[in-house]
């Protein structure tokens, strides 16, 4: 769909798949200083061997900074992102991951 969109507007790009976009995150956040194991959490790796066993933390924290952190090297490569009046800030109801914080507590 995206690729469309571009070839309609006259726009050239390289050919590039989601995989380039979970490359790119991988290794702009690990420039950034981001924790490996974050970095792995955030991309929904699994963790392998003795760690898999044990260490069953959510990583909730470290993955918003490193979110955070995220948003902040897009806005310097586009530009600033700012909210317009159709912005929901509020997640919906029902919403898992609104929760999450009240579990941290």
């Amino acid at each position: 769909m995206l690729d469309a969109k571009l070839a309609k507007s006259g726009v050239k790009t390289p050919r590039w798949t989601l995989h380039d976009f979970r490359r790119t995150f991988s290794t702009r956040l690990h420039d950034e200083g981001v924790e490996p194991l974050v970095v792995e959490a955030l991309l929904a790796h699994k963790q392998q061997g003795v760690a898999a066993v044990y260490n069953r933390a959510s990583f909730r924290k470290a993955k918003q900074a490193a979110l955070e952190r995220w948003h902040e090297v897009v806005a310097d490569i586009v530009g600033p992102i700012t909210c317009s009046l159709s912005c929901n800030p509020q997640p919906p109801p029902g919403d898992v991951l609104a929760l999450a914080p009240a579990l941290d507590d």
